[in-house]
């Protein structure tokens, strides 16, 4: 769950670990600032300087290049030379040591993309969340980055992030378990989240997590055990989906429906044959709400049929005749080519009554 009085990602204990060569360098610089300070003002008090005088003489000793002194020191101004000659000489040690580590430790890199990475998931808005890209999970980014939406995939596994980045897909690396990776995802700003992990319990705590931030995102989760289905509605899931099942009833299909079977796997997985399905909300009440699918006229101008019809309340009419009445907020299921799909959304929005 958020912390309280928090309202966005905060990781500070992980950007802590990334940057610490990065805040040894910034600490040298604040102590080399302090040490001249003091140097300046020192040699002001002691030998009556000038500033710049005082700085120079501040420089020149702790870089330790021995141009030698601008008069004759007193006793006084000799002691506090020596001690800035020694806090030279141990900052420039301790200098060396941080650019050496700087160089060769990869947190330093990781620092830097997890910087740039942030940039990118700040600007992003309307997108996809799917936690796990595992054997399920990569599939599912696969069809996504297919059709061109946007999404942001977080995985804990280091192995399994790092083949997601070889695709070139936005990946956070943490537990989507923890409220902080997605909030720093932007569940905020997101369309929908997709828990694809390989554990249920895993699946229905990130589910209660993102319904808990969010009250009004659509939460697609994985379940392995059937028996667990009704838990993940309660627990807020929009769609609960149980892959062995699915893949039970697809090779029942295979030998009973072979034909059907051939055609939905073309559909599916080749991009080039062109019959889609889709779906289109009604909003507004002109001029398709309270007229019949014949009257609507989305048949004769488009070409693509209405295959179901999801109503306001829910329930569901498959098949429906011509004379079913389009309602406002009903959500029409479509099947057709690409050319005839895209008629129907250009009349639909050029009435303002689509929401895709």
């Amino acid at each position: 769950m958020p912390r309280e009085g928090s309202s966005k990602f905060d990781y500070s204990s992980r950007r802590y670990r990334l940057d610490l060569p990065l805040r040894r360098l910034r600490r040298i610089v604040l102590i080399v600032v302090v040490l001249v300070m003091i140097g300046t003002i020192g040699y002001m008090l002691i030998e009556h300087y000038s500033v710049l005088d005082s700085i120079y003489m501040t420089v020149t000793t702790l870089a330790t290049v021995g141009f030698g002194e601008l008069r004759p020191f007193t006793p006084e101004a000799r002691l506090f030379t020596i001690f800035l000659i020694l806090g030279g000489v141990i900052i420039m040690t301790y200098a060396i040591e941080t650019m050496i580590e700087i160089v060769t430790d990869p947190n330093v890199s990781k620092y830097f993309k997890e910087i740039a990475l942030d940039k990118r998931l700040k600007r992003m808005e309307n997108h996809y969340i799917i936690c796990g890209i595992g054997r399920v999970g990569i599939h599912v980014a696969d069809e996504l980055a297919a059709v061109g939406a946007a999404f942001i995939c977080i995985e804990k596994d280091p192995r399994v992030a790092e083949a997601g980045r070889k695709q070139d897909y936005l990946i956070i690396e943490d537990d989507a378990t923890d409220d902080e990776a997605l909030l720093r995802a932007g569940i905020d700003r997101a369309k929908g989240l997709i828990c694809t992990m390989d554990s249920d319990v895993n699946n229905l705590f990130v589910t209660i997590s993102a319904r808990n931030i969010r009250k009004d995102i659509i939460i697609i989760t994985r379940v392995a055990d059937d028996r667990s289905i009704e838990k993940f509605k309660q627990a807020g899931a929009t769609q609960v989906v149980s892959p062995y099942s699915m893949l039970g009833k697809r090779i029942a299909r295979s030998v009973l429906k072979p034909t059907v079977e051939s055609v939905l796997e073309l559909a599916l997985n080749q991009p080039d044959f062109d019959f889609h399905v889709e779906e289109v909300r009604i909003e507004g009440c002109t001029p398709f709400c309270r007229q019949s699918i014949q009257k609507s006229g989305i048949k004769q101008k488009t070409g693509a049929s209405i295959i179901s019809i999801v109503k306001k309340d829910k329930s569901l009419i498959n098949n429906p005749s011509p004379d079913v009445i389009i309602g406002e907020g009903d959500t029409l299921i479509l099947i057709g080519s690409n050319e005839q799909l895209g008629k129907v959304r250009e009349m639909l929005e050029a009435s303002g009554t689509a929401q895709k």
